[in-house]
Parts: structure tokens; sequence; C-alpha cells
């Protein structure tokens, strides 16, 4: 026991000398990730409040009634905010649009569309896009077209069959002032659709919404990268002084948990300081503007305390990456692979329903998705979740395994 103290000590006072160097190594990884998530944020808000549908719309549009109608769509109606209409002046034009994705996909409304719904006919629109517009957006439109057909079709129908009935009965009184009534009834159910449903937007994961998680995604990619700031302090060139402490009769044990120990205990205070960075900088920029809520410095110092497994377990990988590595480049080169490899399969780059369901399955249990998971939990909850769990494991499974590589290491004298 007191050699294994003498051990701790001599390595916190190493760690202590060098951590002006990992300090300024992890301001600048810190910086890097900020100016990720803030282009990842950017883009993906812009796209999500500006790319909308662009849908094409051939027809005559020397027609009132027809150009009305497509000027109330266009301005009134609920689906401006994710449609736009591109007027086109031909099928010919639409086909062309259609062929250099200017437009996702064309409404042909054909010759007399208007006057066949005035007589309750059946006049279909068509809706052409291409083979390969399968996406949720693409389909939604197509089934809105034949709905919107068959709506107006099936409504005009009733109301011309009323207009006849009050005609056979000759309970024609004030006939123009009915039949106007019971077309705005109809125009004010069609526009005020939207009332029908509730939206509910539960988030990406754990009820947070792309902003957040993007935020637990550069947060987590962070704790992957930066092992590489220990560097000097974990590549192991050779292994002279464990030998002669182990000829000395020093435990390995004891070696690799006083150096994992020591890690763990800089990191876990390295990422503290990294919160409370971030949480004072809450106090100053609203991040709620980019969709980030509740930062600031005690809802940061929560989160620290929340992801302490995750960092455990992070280190665990990282210090088992530099035992199987020699010397400081190859250490920090697989340390960058390992995490980008790794942060991308997990979902922090780009949210895991990108992935088939297979690779959703094991990124979850890899090291990086428990710890990606035991952040969302802390940010969205402030418990620990199931990837807290796993992230205790993994950090006990990655230290057996260093320690077995370094007994072997020290057998081959």
């Amino acid at each position: 026991m007191k050699r294994f103290s003498a051990y701790f000590k001599l390595q916190l006072k190493r760690y202590l000398r060098a951590y002006p160097w990992v300090i300024a190594v992890t301001l600048i990884l810190v910086l890097g990730v900020a100016a990720t998530l803030g282009v990842v944020i950017k883009s993906n808000t812009s796209s999500e409040s500006s790319e909308k549908i662009k849908i094409g719309v051939v027809g005559d549009y020397s027609d009132s009634y027809f150009k009305a109608g497509i000027t109330a769509l266009e301005n009134l109606d609920t689906s401006r905010l994710s449609i736009d209409l591109v007027r086109c002046n031909s099928e010919d034009d639409a086909k062309e649009k259609l062929s250099d994705d200017t437009i996702s996909a064309y409404v042909l409304v054909p010759e007399g569309f208007v006057e066949s719904v005035l007589n309750g006919e059946n006049k279909s629109l068509k809706y052409v896009m291409k083979e390969s517009s399968s996406s949720i957006g693409a389909v939604l439109s197509a089934e809105a077209v034949k709905t919107v057909t068959n709506m107006i079709t099936k409504t005009q129908t009733g109301i011309t069959a009323a207009a006849q009935y009050c005609y056979d009965t000759n309970n024609t009184e004030n006939m123009s002032d009915k039949n106007k009534e019971m077309n705005i009834m109809y125009i004010n159910l069609v526009f005020s659709r939207s009332n029908t449903a509730q939206v509910e937007n539960i988030g990406l994961k754990d009820g947070l919404n792309s902003a957040s998680y993007y935020f637990c995604g550069i947060a987590t990619l962070f704790l992957l990268l930066f092992g590489i700031a220990f560097c000097p302090l974990l590549a192991k060139k050779n292994l002279s002084f464990n030998r002669l402490l182990s000829s000395k009769g020093a435990g390995v044990t004891g070696m690799v948990l006083g150096e994992f120990l020591s890690f763990v205990l800089f990191s876990v205070a390295t990422v503290l300081i990294v919160a409370v960075i971030v949480g004072v900088c809450g106090s100053f920029v609203n991040f709620e503007d980019i969709g980030i809520v509740n930062i600031n410095i005690q809802s940061m110092l929560v989160l620290w305390l929340n992801v302490i497994p995750a960092v455990a377990a992070v280190c665990a990988m990282q210090y088992f990456l530099y035992e199987i590595t020699s010397g400081i480049i190859s250490g920090v080169l697989v340390q960058f692979v390992a995490a980008a490899g790794l942060g991308y399969i997990s979902g922090c780059f780009y949210p895991d329903y990108f992935f088939p369901q297979a690779i959703r399955t094991v990124a979850f249990y890899l090291p990086s998705g428990a710890a990606f998971s035991s952040v969302r939990s802390a940010l969205a909850l402030g418990t620990p979740s199931i990837g807290t769990a796993l992230c205790v494991a993994y950090a006990v499974v990655f230290v057996i395994l260093a320690l077995l590589i370094r007994r072997r290491k020290l057998s081959h004298i």
C-alpha cells in the first residue's frame, strides 16, 4: 500500500508539472469543437427554417379562379410554411425543372379543372415525381395532392347536390346566398384543417431538440479527443522505470491504478474547468437563440457531476489505447482515429437514425455510445441512465485490459 501511495503521489506531481500544457491543448480543442458546434447548429437550423419542398404547378394561369386559388395557397394556407409552389409555364417546363432538381415534383392541373369542380365532376390532378424521390416529403406531397383532389371533388359534388335538391323542391329562395355560404364554410374548413391535430415535437433523443442534441454530441466528441492533451504523460517510449520498480517489488496493478487514477482526476478537473467556462459564457450569451436552453454555471456543474462516469470510461479507453501503442505520434493518431470513428457511428455528428437499425443497436453499446447517452441524459434529465452504468463497466474492463497488457510487457525484459 505504501508503494502504491508513493507511486500515486509521483504520478500526481508529473501531471501537475505538465498541467499547463494540458490546459493549453484543451482550450484549443474547446475552441475547435465550439466552432464545429456553431457550424453544425447553423447549418441544421437554417435548413430546417428555410428549406421547403418545392412543388411545380402547371395550369391555366389566365383563369382568374385558378390564379386566385394558387394565390390563396401561397399566402393564406398553412402549407406555405413547408411547401413552395413554383409556377411552370407548361408541362415541358415542369419536366425540365424536375430533371435539374429545381423542384421535387410537379402537379398538372388539367384544362377545365375549375369548371369541372363547379359542375361536381371528377377531373383528377396529375402528380409527377422522380422514381428516386422516395423521401418522406415527396411521398407526403403526393398523398396531399390525392387528398386535396378528392376533398375538392367530393365537397363540390355535395354543394352541387344540395343546390339541385333545392331546385327540385322549389326551395330556391336566396339560393345564391345559400350557395355562397356553403362555399365559404368549405373554404374555412380547408384553411383551418391544421387545427384538427396538435403537433408535438418530442426532440431527437431523450427529449432534446436538435441544437441541444448536437451540443451533447460535440461535448462527447470533446471527451473522446481531449486525451490527446495528455499524450506526453501517457505515451510510453520505454518501460525502464516500471521494470526497475517491478524488480524492487512494486506491483503492476499498483502502477497501472496509480497512473489511471491520476489521469482520471486531472481529466475530471479539466472537464470542470471547461464546464465553468461554458456556464460563464451562458450567463452572458443567450444560447436559447440557437436552441440550447438552460446553459448556466449551476446547470453545467450538475452536468459535470453526472458525466464523471462517462469521463472515467473515456479515460479508461484512452489509457488502454496509449498502452497498446508506442510513442507519442502513434498514440495521438490512434486517439484521433478512434475518436472520429466512434463519434461518427455513435451519432455525434448526425442523428443515429441515418444508420441502419443494426448499426444503431451496436453503436449504443460502444464506449462512445454509452458516453453519449450519459451526456444526453445528464443534460435532459439531470440523472444517470443506462449509458452511465455501461460507462462504469467499460472503465473497469479497459483498466483490466491495460493491466494485462502492461503485465505482459514487463514480463518480456
